[in-house]
């Protein structure tokens, strides 16, 4: 879903955050499949604007 380039600093932050959102998703969701939709429509935003911040910033 993402590639934070890395002169930016948030790889290993979006990656605890990643988990953090899956286990989540997948304990309160009735299959994979919407755990799985779930975690993507959490993380979508997020990740999106700090790659787009990256690539301003002329990192990615």
């Amino acid at each position: 879903m993402h590639a934070a380039s890395p002169s930016s600093g948030h790889g290993a932050s979006m990656a605890i955050d990643d988990a953090a959102v899956l286990a989540l998703a997948l304990r309160n969701s009735p299959t994979p499949e919407a755990a799985l939709a779930t975690y993507e429509a959490a993380r979508r935003p997020r990740v999106s604007r700090i790659v787009a911040q990256g690539k301003r910033n002329g990192s990615g």
